[in-house]
């Protein structure tokens, strides 16, 4: 504290699908406080293209088993590419949603370059696939960030982050399983797992 006013020690910002914009901004409203928000997974020039547009919370509780998509999933994985050509390369079609939102997440990774990247327990799958891109020093993934995962209960013991990220590669085919977790870093993070 200096002067009588809180000294600010660093920035928050939450990253997340267009819908929960609105929710930080709530808090802000509410709280006085200054966090930024970043869409991911979303295309601003054509919503369209992204893969969780405004407007999808909504949608996928009318319409029951949609809520997780695998999408997402795939242009993370593809935005540890280091350009465009590699990313077309290892197979995502330039035309395509998955395509669109790698890059998009790309950028905004590379906007924000965080220090540290707190992931909730759902989310151990993409919070892994980041931290291991971040093995690699690339223009975007520096390999400078930390990583923590949190959750807001305790747990069993065996239900660990990369248990949890385990159980969602279920929803995927089993060749895209090995597509995934192919790489020597990954498969040593899921062997690991319990």
């Amino acid at each position: 504290m200096k002067d009588g006013k809180v000294e600010k020690l660093f920035d928050i910002e939450y990253m997340g699908i267009a819908d929960c914009e609105e929710l930080v901004a709530s808090y802000n409203n509410q709280s006085e406080t200054e966090f930024k928000y970043s869409n991911i997974f979303y295309v601003p020039e054509d919503t369209k293209e992204s893969v969780y547009p405004p407007g999808y919370t909504n949608e996928f509780r009318t319409t029951p088993g949609n809520r997780w998509k695998t999408d997402h999933i795939w242009a993370l994985a593809y935005a540890g590419f280091d350009d465009k050509k590699n990313i077309v390369k290892a197979g995502a079609p330039k035309d395509s949603v998955i395509y669109k939102n790698a890059i998009e997440f790309r950028e905004r990774w590379k906007d924000i370059k965080p220090d540290l990247m707190v992931s909730g327990y759902f989310t151990a799958l993409e919070a892994l696939i980041i931290y291991y891109h971040h093995r690699f020093e690339s223009d975007v993934f520096t390999g400078k960030t930390k990583f923590a995962i949190s959750t807001t209960y305790l747990r069993h013991p065996d239900e660990t982050p990369a248990a949890r990220a385990k159980q969602n590669l279920m929803a995927f085919s089993s060749d895209e399983q090995r597509k995934l977790i192919n790489s020597q870093p990954l498969k040593s993070h899921f062997a690991n797992a319990r």
